[in-house]
């Protein structure tokens, strides 16, 4: 509920986003039993999620500030 699936690629979402708890405790159990499986997910995940990252908006937000700051 709180990961903000709108920021997520809608390929992401079933092997990312649960319902409920037990569809939760369900995936963490088969991540657990089969690590392999996530792998690519993961680097995929990461990759398309890069834009995110601090070092990639430090930039924007510190525009941002001096923008406010000026005003």
């Amino acid at each position: 509920r709180l990961a903000y699936p709108e920021i997520l690629k809608p390929s992401f979402h079933a092997a990312c986003l649960y319902g409920s708890d037990d569809d939760l405790a369900e995936r963490l159990c088969a991540l657990l039993a089969e690590p392999a499986r996530m792998r690519r997910t993961r680097a995929d995940l990461a990759a398309s999620m890069e834009r995110y990252a601090w070092d990639a908006r430090v930039g924007a937000f510190d525009d941002e500030l001096d923008r406010l700051a000026r005003t």
